[in-house]
């Protein structure tokens, strides 16, 4: 195995080899950060596009761990019916249909980091906004102790304090509870798409 062209994009560092069986290959690293980080890719539910469907996923190419463990890859090979992958075409898969260049699978390469980073972006979104309803839950359930607190000052004196702490008190847990499905409907949400990669 050869490789042809390494390139960093996006966080992802993008692969070119030309193997012993005289083909090429495209990979894309993810790094930890990745929710496609150390999942099969034969698990992966996610519509990913690129020449001839993904073929492997693991930390090596060809055998060899060429990044140290710091990425996950996920690759595709150019050896399908109608490839060819050099010029004069002795080495066609089948009728010759896409001839292909390191530059070429390099391209593609670029493509395949380009879905795996709008993936990334998607999921980074989504986990913001649980760490913002996280954030406004505790908040609220700050504000419902210092009202309880409140309220039990208030036992010995008139009934006006009281019912307001209480009337502030079953406001604030109605939030609670909103808070808490919404943060339950993400939730589910990003269940449904983990099984979508099983």
């Amino acid at each position: 195995m050869e490789i042809m062209q390494y390139k960093k994009q996006n966080n992802m560092v993008c692969v070119v080899t030309f193997n012993n069986m005289g083909h090429y290959c495209g990979y894309v690293g993810v790094n930890k950060y990745h929710p496609f980080f150390e999942v099969d890719y034969q698990d992966l539910g996610c519509g990913i596009s690129v020449h001839g469907g993904l073929t492997y996923s693991g930390k090596e190419i060809g055998g060899k761990d060429i990044a140290d463990g710091q990425y996950w890859f996920l690759g595709f090979d150019c050896a399908h019916a109608g490839d060819v992958c050099s010029e004069d075409g002795i080495d066609a898969f089948g009728d010759a249909v896409y001839v292909w260049t390191a530059e070429l699978v390099m391209r593609e390469c670029e493509n395949l980091a380009s879905q795996l980073k709008k993936i990334y972006d998607d999921c980074k979104s989504e986990i913001l906004e649980i760490d913002t309803v996280q954030e406004t839950m505790e908040s609220i359930l700050t504000q419902l102790l210092e009202l309880g607190e409140t309220a039990d000052k208030c036992e010995d004196k008139a009934d006006g304090p009281i019912k307001l702490s209480w009337y502030k008190f079953n406001v604030l847990l109605d939030l609670v509870i909103s808070t808490a499905m919404d943060a339950a409907d993400m939730l589910e949400i990003i269940r449904c798409q983990e099984q979508g990669k099983k």
